[in-house]
């Protein structure tokens, strides 16, 4: 018996006479992951992680090639998250920093180590922790403006705001920055007035910025400029300084990585509406599409989405301060359902509730933050699992507009309804296992024998013996194994199956992220919702009417029985979240010569061993996430300072 199998024979024996179900293996395995990248105003960002309980994301420095002192630390909640922002001290930063799950286990909320129990969380003895390295440093408009203590009453307007990401966007920006003494020239109590009013205060700061250009000193000419209030603002010179409306600029040109500031003496305030206009300002600023309810609304596109919306009673919710991210089915999507599936959701109005929260995650997610194979927790409860291959899609539902912002949010327009699983996960381990069907003889034929008999295999075949994997096929179980057909194989990017069988480290992983180590009809995945692969990441679950879904990909034919475990047909090929390893720019045969596609395919294959425990990577071409969601600004009104 292969080593590999006689470990998998023993754990599974041992879970057995500790009581524990095998179904168990379905919770989450912790785990962490990030990429190279700058460190941005202060901050760095992890990818994606998984705790099973609250705890901490630590940053530490590099002491010769293993985890030194801490730089900073962030609280994280249990499950899956994603983008998490942690915030380091300069003092001690290296190249190379470790980010690494933690524990919570003294008071809740205060990071206690090393003097305390918050020890480093580990799996299979091993810590879980990702190194990166380190790009550069850059700081944007955000972090200019939130660490000089020159403008620390603007910083606590656009805090106040709710504008401080706003500023940390891609741009580029020009910025006309009052400083603390041209605040308080303002007339008294205008500044309270202002800060006791957020949406007045965003359109007095919107006025300050100019989107989509960093313009020099140089090439301020005198006339109008657009401001993202809507106003334009007027440039001019007098006496060799450059002017703005009645400011002057004191000092400009300070550069950031999202574009220009320039220091101004005065508050900038937007100008009043002509009296021609304000026949009814108050109900038409009420218009004004914001957040995500009015935006979806004003759109026109999701009449069906919004009575699901209001019948659900989730309205309040979506225009809360959020920030959400919305996965908004099309109208066609809901004509898709089954008969009167829609009719018995809005009949159900918690059913409906738990199907809609399904499609909002906490967070602005725009498409840029999205990485292949991230999983983010829903506020239903259950993860929903991203690919980027061949366009964005979301548990195999494609996503057809993206970013549509919103000022607590951003929507995207998917194809389909996501259906949440049954049961959750985490308590579905105890049901699945008592309601299990009961294996069959083991006197019957082994998966590989019915691979070797079945009609349509061979490629699978003859990638498991490539890959050392065909006698685990024989083995004794049990196994739930999703095995893709030639036509499946056929599918992939011109040359990705040669380059695949020409690295059997690489075509390892991709076989073993179709398996999992017990035996798992259609329907018991369904209720499962999520389990982990032999390979060592998760697989979502998902129904779209009778038919059982695997991360998307439907089960053309499910529960072929067999004496060490079951089979489901699938035909498209299950690619494992992309981690870049060096062995990807080191060990894989002729790179060279194969289509970017078909490498793409490999560097997605190449994926750590089971215990989900990263290996040191070298730098690689993996685009950096964006580094904070960026909300869009409140509507332009033209409304004068308070008086």
């Amino acid at each position: 018996m292969p080593k590999r199998t006689y470990v998998l024979t023993l754990v599974l024996i041992l879970l057995a006479l500790l009581g524990i179900a095998p179904a168990v293996l379905a919770q989450f395995t912790p785990d962490i992951f990030t990429v190279d990248q700058p460190v941005v105003d202060g901050q760095v960002n992890i990818t994606r992680l998984t705790s099973n309980g609250p705890g901490w994301v630590v940053i530490h420095a590099d002491d010769g090639g293993k985890p030194g002192a801490v730089l900073g630390q962030t609280p994280i909640p249990g499950g899956i998250s994603a983008n998490i922002k942690v915030t380091v001290s300069p003092v001690g930063r290296t190249d190379t920093l470790f980010a690494m799950l933690h524990s919570d286990l003294g008071e809740s909320g205060v990071y206690e180590f090393p003097n305390g129990p918050d020890a480093p969380v580990t799996v299979n003895d091993r810590i879980v922790m990702h190194p990166f390295k380190v790009t550069g440093v850059e700081t944007t408009a955000r972090g200019l403006i939130m660490g000089d203590p020159e403008f620390s009453t603007l910083a606590t307007a656009l805090t106040t705001a709710n504008l401080t990401d706003a500023l940390a966007g891609k741009g580029p920006f020009t910025i006309f920055a009052p400083t603390n003494a041209a605040f308080a020239a303002l007339p008294a109590d205008t500044l309270a007035g202002l800060l006791a009013d957020p949406s007045q205060l965003a359109q007095v700061l919107l006025y300050h910025v100019i989107d989509g250009q960093a313009i020099a000193s140089a090439d301020l000419t005198e006339g109008e400029l657009p401001t993202m209030q809507g106003a334009p603002v007027v440039v001019s010179s007098a006496n060799g300084a450059i002017k703005v409306n009645d400011a002057t600029v004191t000092t400009a040109d300070l550069t950031v990585a999202n574009g220009v500031v320039h220091i101004i003496d005065a508050v900038l305030a937007p100008p009043a509406e002509e009296a021609t206009a304000t026949a009814a300002p108050e109900e038409e600023a009420a218009a004004e599409p914001t957040n995500l309810v009015e935006t979806a609304a004003a759109s026109g596109q999701f009449p069906t989405l919004m009575k699901a919306i209001e019948v659900a009673g989730l309205a309040d919710t979506l225009a809360s301060e959020g920030p959400f991210t919305l996965f908004a089915p099309s109208e066609e999507a809901f004509a898709a359902l089954p008969a009167d599936k829609l009719d018995a959701l809005l009949a159900d109005p918690q059913t409906l509730a738990d199907v809609l929260k399904y499609h909002i995650i906490a967070g602005a997610v725009q498409s840029a933050d999205i990485v292949n194979g991230m999983n983010a927790a829903t506020l239903e409860g259950k993860p929903l699992t991203f690919a980027v291959n061949g366009g964005l899609t979301v548990n195999g539902a494609h996503v057809l507009t993206g970013d549509l912002l919103a000022s607590n949010g951003v929507i995207h327009v998917i194809d389909q309804v996501l259906l949440p699983p049954a049961v959750d996960e985490k308590a579905a381990g105890a049901n699945i296992a008592a309601t299990a069907i009961p294996a069959p003889s083991p006197t019957g034929a082994t998966i590989a024998d019915l691979a070797g008999t079945l009609r349509g295999f061979s490629t699978l075949l003859k990638a498991a013996e490539v890959a050392g994997l065909a006698d685990d096929l024989a083995a004794a179980g049990p196994f739930t194994i999703f095995a893709p057909t030639d036509d499946a194989f056929a599918k992939l990017p011109p040359g990705a199956l040669d380059a695949l069988l020409a690295d059997p480290a690489a075509l390892q992983n991709v076989l073993l992220y179709h398996v999992v180590l017990s035996r798992l009809t259609a329907e018991e995945l369904a209720a499962a919702g999520i389990a982990e692969a032999a390979q060592g990441n998760l697989l979502v679950f998902t129904t779209m009417g009778d038919q059982v879904r695997v991360n998307g990909v439907p089960l053309v034919q499910a529960n072929i029985e067999a004496s060490n475990g079951i089979v489901h047909v699938i035909d498209s090929v299950l690619m494992p979240p992309q981690r870049p390893t060096t062995e990807v720019v080191t060990e894989t045969p002729g790179e060279e010569a194969l289509a970017t596609e078909a490498a793409t395919v490999v560097v997605a294959a190449v994926t750590e061993a089971p215990t989900n425990t990263p290996v040191p990577p070298t730098p690689t071409n993996t685009p950096l996430p964006t580094s904070t969601p960026t909300p869009v600004p409140p509507t332009p009104t033209n409304t004068p300072l308070p008086t």
